[in-house]
């Protein structure tokens, strides 16, 4: 049995920097031109215009897009095949294909994707994973620029706003069994002498960056540098530091960009389900979705960031999906365990006698998927932890979390579901049997991407199971107001889904999600697009808020 290192170390140094300040197409930027400013308490609505289909079922064909204004094209990732589509995408409402780039060459996956002023740079990792991975530099037409080997697994990608540095999340993910296990690195890659100069520095972590009281999360037995695993960067506005999602460490990091340092990593802590307003709906196939309040804790564990900016201060939206680390753990060890069947009881002290019961005897909560390497005192379970928050968050520039959406994403679905009967409830995104992802993530929000429409800040959430996008406004990043959520999935019938029929279900597992503003937009629409991973569609949406 592994167990979990708790480590509370502080750092002794912050170090401070400087930078310009500019705007690109895929970091959401305030709007340059002067447009109607939005009144207070405004309305918005998700227009589905297109879906573009590769015809692809469940090999991730389409996880993540960006797009170029001046030539208008959509740019997205096939991953398994290693090939990066090119889209024409001067008419939004029909997308048509113009090229498919193989950037992995037979060796590898493409994970991520990003573009800056006609240079689009893609992720790419090695066929051995453990392996060096590469950036791809290409123009719009797909022509190779240059080639820069990074860290082991780049998952994400993304240009800085001044377009000075590319920066990747190298996850530096362990093979099968734990035998091999590579530092969890940062690349940045200098590109403002060119790309055919493009440097890179590879930024890792060490305890002594961690800072606070609340724990980071590392595997007994090792270094947090090789523990560390990197998952997606948001960068500030003013292109100074990047905020790195650590997501198996239930933690994030802030970078300086140009000194190539890490300034702290912090712990994000526990969502406490015990208490009203953070309950979730822990029990599958019981015919009933409802949401309750259980004493268990949510480890936030973010998939994705992103940033923006409110009076000079930077604020990051994250989708508290959760991840655990199960695929490299040997099977006869795992790290997820229903409770019934975790390797030591829970302790008669730390819960009650009726928690006990209920736990122990009711069918559906003793199913409910929690870590077992976590909360262990003198062989007993003091405290359970599940994955992810089934919510997002919002935390400040020094990490602290100023607001947490609590239960809301499934409250909403509950009552949707109950009022439509086509909204999908906790399923699977390869199975249409509703409430069956209850004991595990639940809707698992993945995507967070951030628009500014006239003068408000919005927040879009993916949420994989559900397959829809919820919508928030966030310009008061203590107190966001629900706006609207839309699901282009289709509720045919119960059970598997049928993989000879499965275009007509619509959108299966968002991933990647992007704004593109009305002053870039093709239309002179505000358009969100997203990747839909099952699916292998990518959906465009036009944005209307008044």
């Amino acid at each position: 049995m592994h167990h979990i290192l708790t480590v509370l170390l502080f750092s002794l140094t912050i170090a401070s920097c400087s930078g310009s300040s500019d705007s690109k197409t895929t970091t959401p930027p305030a709007e340059e031109e002067p447009e109607e400013q939005l009144a207070e308490g405004f309305g918005l609505t998700l227009t589905r215009i297109s879906s573009y289909s590769t015809g692809i079922y469940d090999e991730s064909a389409a996880e993540i897009a960006t797009f170029d204004p001046a030539s208008k094209r959509l740019f997205f990732v096939n991953a398994n095949a290693g090939l990066v589509e090119i889209i024409d995408f001067s008419d939004p409402s029909a997308p048509v294909k113009i090229d498919s780039i193989d950037v992995a060459e037979g060796d590898g996956e493409v994970n991520s994707i990003d573009v800056y002023n006609g240079v689009v740079a893609a992720a790419v990792q090695a066929g051995n994973k453990t392996g060096s991975g590469r950036v791809v530099f290409m123009n719009v037409s797909g022509e190779v620029l240059n080639t820069v080997r990074v860290g082991s697994l780049p998952d994400m990608i993304t240009f800085t706003p001044d377009g000075k540095y590319v920066l990747t999340a190298n996850e530096g993910e362990p093979n099968e069994g734990y035998t091999i296990d590579p530092d969890g690195t940062v690349s940045i890659i200098n590109i403002s002498g060119g790309i055919a100069n493009a440097a890179e520095e590879r930024v890792g972590f060490t305890e002594s960056d961690i800072q606070g009281s609340i724990p980071v999360r590392i595997k007994a037995g090792t270094t947090f540098a090789k523990d560390a695993e990197p998952e997606y960067i948001a960068v500030s506005k003013d292109s100074k530091y990047a905020y790195v999602t650590l997501q198996e460490n239930n933690a994030m990091a802030k970078i300086n960009i140009a000194k190539g340092e890490v300034e702290f990593v912090k712990g994000l802590g526990f969502k406490d389900h015990s208490v009203e307003g953070n309950g979730m709906d822990a029990r599958s196939r019981d015919d009933n979705a409802e949401t309750a309040t259980l004493p268990v804790f949510g480890m936030y564990m973010p998939d994705s960031v992103s940033a923006y900016e409110i009076d000079g201060k930077t604020y990051l939206v994250t989708a508290n999906e959760g991840d655990s680390r199960d695929d490299w753990y040997p099977e006869d060890e795992p790290e997820t365990s229903q409770i019934r069947d975790l390797p030591y009881p829970l302790s008669a002290t730390a819960f009650t006698a009726d928690q006990l019961t209920a736990f122990a005897d009711d069918d559906w909560y003793r199913r409910l998927e929690v870590s077992s390497v976590d909360g262990i005192e003198n062989g007993e379970y003091t405290k359970l932890y599940t994955y992810g928050a089934r919510s997002f968050s919002i935390w400040d520039e020094n990490l602290e979390q100023v607001f947490d959406s609590g239960d809301d994403f499934e409250t909403r679905l509950i009552a949707l579901a109950a009022e439509d009967g086509t909204t999908v409830f906790n399923a699977s995104s390869t199975n249409n049997s509703l409430d069956s992802r209850s004991n595990k993530k639940g809707p698992e929000p993945e995507g967070a991407e951030i628009a500014v429409i006239g003068g408000k800040t919005i927040a879009f959430i993916g949420l994989e199971r559900a397959g829809g996008i919820m919508a928030y406004e966030v310009t008061n990043p203590t107190a966001p107001r629900h706006l609207t959520y839309v699901q282009n999935r289709n509720y045919i019938a119960t059970g598997d889904i049928d993989e000879d029929n499965f275009e007509a279900e619509g959108d299966l597992a968002p991933e990647g999600l992007i704004y593109i503003s009305k002053k870039d937009s093709p239309s002179g629409k505000a358009l969100l697009v997203v990747c839909n991973e099952t699916s292998g569609t990518v959906t465009t949406y036009e944005i209307n808020a008044e």
